[in-house]
């Protein structure tokens, strides 16, 4: 259960660096490793939590909150807990995505507005591979520019 706990406070610093959707995902998928597991959280926390999730759905569409929390329940332990240091899952879902998962996850971050340099870092992979990344996205949904992919990237994945 201190895992669900961490989950949530990553969730909460999320909210705070301006992330509302990644603090649905994490709470979600915290909510469901409870479930799974038959733990309780404490009292206390839970208002903090729950604070921190009505706050983020309420600068998110519907749609995209309730998107967000859909996939954050679709991940088992292992995916939460990498999702949750940084990383994301391939599990994004839309299975009719001609986008593998890396793909998604290059997507997603064009939709939160980061630079190909960004991306890199944050995937923690070369910046031409980003590059590479984002060609192949336009070339596979015949998009020309970043915000049609961040336009597609909310549509399909529920991602702002």
């Amino acid at each position: 259960m201190n895992i669900a706990n961490i989950l949530e406070g990553l969730g909460l610093v999320a909210l705070g660096e301006g992330d509302p959707a990644r603090m649905i995902r994490l709470a979600s998928a915290a909510n469901e490793l409870r479930a799974v597991r038959g733990g309780r959280p404490d009292g206390d926390w839970m208002k903090s939590v729950d604070g921190g999730v009505a706050a983020a759905r309420a600068t998110l569409s519907r749609q995209a909150a309730d998107a967000a929390w859909r996939q954050g329940a679709t991940f088992d332990l292992q995916q939460a807990v990498t999702y949750a240091i940084g990383g994301m899952t391939g599990r994004v879902s839309d299975p009719g995505s001609p986008l593998t998962g890396r793909e998604k996850q290059v997507a997603a971050l064009i939709a939160e507005g980061l630079t190909n340099s960004q991306i890199a870092s944050r995937l923690k992979i070369a910046d031409r591979t980003a590059d590479a990344h984002v060609e192949h996205i336009r070339n596979k949904l015949g998009l020309r520019t970043r915000s049609q992919i961040a336009v597609w990237t909310h549509e399909r994945l529920g991602r702002a």
